[in-house]
């Protein structure tokens, strides 16, 4: 019983009620309708729409039955971690699958009480496949929790597979933009050649005396100039990575691979291909920082300073 369950509002129930009471009837008036060219095409459409997800299909199969809730993501004490995974051979096939997968999921997590409890959605290779309007997803999604990481190769297959206006709204709406280096893309170059802004720079010139054949020298001018922090030619042969965190300065950065990374060096399992943990030599330690209550007095003398 949807009224009595506690995972939907009971005014949304009853108004959702009498609007399938609506259209249903709407639906039995055009069918009863003594001329067939009204209804066929409707049941023609109707058809198309909903094949894909008829009992035959694969997507049948998998949405049909569940041992979770997406909302589990906001309950409980452990962290819950749920992989929606497309074949990279059908994704023509499986898109719509994946993004009323994905509806599904935002309506539940928009109609969780725990607006503040973060979720993270994670879209590796986001250009491969559409995200469900993912323009207006980037403007409220913050305000239930929702954090959003994409992942993509270039701004113009992400143009491609969305829209100019959703490149744009992703470009003013992220709060952290982190950039690999590597890139070729001019468009990409140019955009990070802007975003980084201009620096000072010194501009020394000499001035010429005439009246010694234009050889002689009078003097030297210093003017401030203004150039990029980075050009493109120097960005595109970087091997730093460039990291933009809100109204923070930007950063260079350098990438360090997990095996370099204590202690997640150890915590990844065993590569089934190799048979044992690609490590390399630590370059990161992580340290969980200990409560000030719980820290140790050490007994000595301090010679200035502080502990």
């Amino acid at each position: 019983d949807w009224a009595t369950s506690g995972l939907h509002d009971a005014d949304d129930v009853v108004n959702f009620i009498a609007q399938y009471r609506a259209d249903s009837a709407r639906v039995a008036h055009l069918l009863s309708d003594a001329d067939p060219r009204t209804a066929d095409p409707f049941m023609e459409g109707a058809l198309q729409a909903m094949g894909k997800f008829g009992m035959a299909s694969r997507g049948h199969k998998i949405s049909s039955r569940s041992t979770f809730r997406f909302s589990d993501m906001k309950d409980g004490s452990a962290p819950t971690t749920v992989f929606i995974i497309a074949d990279a051979n059908a994704i023509a096939a499986q898109g719509p699958l994946i993004a009323h997968t994905q509806w599904c999921m935002l309506q539940e997590l928009k109609r969780h009480a725990d607006k503040h409890r973060p979720v993270y959605l994670i879209a590796d290779e986001a250009a491969n496949f559409k995200l469900h309007e993912l323009g207006s997803l980037m403007t409220w999604a913050r305000g239930y929790g929702v954090r959003i990481h994409l992942f993509l190769q270039n701004f113009s297959a992400f143009r491609a597979a969305y829209s100019k206006e959703t490149l744009n709204t992703l470009l003013s709406e992220a709060e952290i933009q982190h950039f690999l280096p590597g890139t070729r893309q001019t468009e990409i170059l140019d955009y990070l050649e802007k975003k980084l802004g201009t620096g000072p720079v010194m501009i020394r010139s000499r001035r010429g005396n005439r009246s010694q054949g234009g050889v002689g020298i009078d003097g030297v001018d210093y003017r401030e100039d203004g150039r990029p922090l980075m050009t493109a030619d120097e960005l595109r042969r970087t091997d730093k990575a460039i990291l933009f965190i809100r109204r923070c300065k930007p950063a260079l950065i350098d990438i360090i691979p997990f095996s370099a990374i204590a202690p997640f060096r150890k915590q990844v399992g065993i590569d089934p291909f190799h048979g044992k943990r690609w490590l390399t030599r630590v370059k990161l330690r992580i340290r969980r920082r200990t409560p000030k209550s719980q820290r140790s007095v050490s007994k000595g003398v301090f010679r200035g300073g502080t502990s």
